[in-house]
């Protein structure tokens, strides 16, 4: 029963990002040691250590396919952060440091072309975001500053 209690927490801990499930939750409570927990058909995997998500952590699809592969540093998402869809295809690639965007930002259309390139410092828009055309030209380049825009864009 316990356990039961602990899993239904875990669920209210999910992130619902543009449609992607994402494990990012408090885990106290749970043992420390590896976990796997299945939630809406979807597998969630990974390491708990003194009560916190620690190395990397895995969501599967209910087929399988490895949906978003993440890395926790107590508790917190540092490091690389990948989103796959359910055929396998990059959806998103990220950089994490403290729980906050540092670094690129990269969306992918279907079939793995690039779509989005943003740049982000401490969780804000820092540097040039480039949108593209489905066929990969460049479609616009904006220029940000701690999250503002910062002059022209083309």
């Amino acid at each position: 029963m316990n356990r039961i209690y602990l899993c239904f927490i875990i669920c209210l801990n999910f992130i619902v990002a543009n449609g992607q499930i994402l494990l990012q939750g408090d885990t106290n409570g749970l043992e420390d040691g590896f976990h796997k927990i299945e939630i809406n058909s979807f597998i969630c995997s990974g390491l708990v250590k003194n009560g916190m998500q620690e190395g990397a952590w895995k969501t599967h699809h209910p087929n399988g396919q490895l949906h978003v592969l993440q890395y926790f540093d107590n508790g917190k998402l540092n490091g690389l952060h990948i989103e796959l869809n359910k055929n396998g295809f990059i959806e998103l690639q990220a950089d994490f440091m403290n729980n906050k965007l540092n670094g690129k930002l990269l969306r992918f259309r279907t079939g793995g072309r690039l779509s989005l390139e943003e740049n982000y410092v401490n969780d804000q828009l820092h540097g040039t975001k480039t949108v593209y055309y489905e066929r990969g030209t460049v479609q616009e380049e904006s220029e940000f500053a701690h999250g503002f825009r910062n002059g022209n864009s083309s």
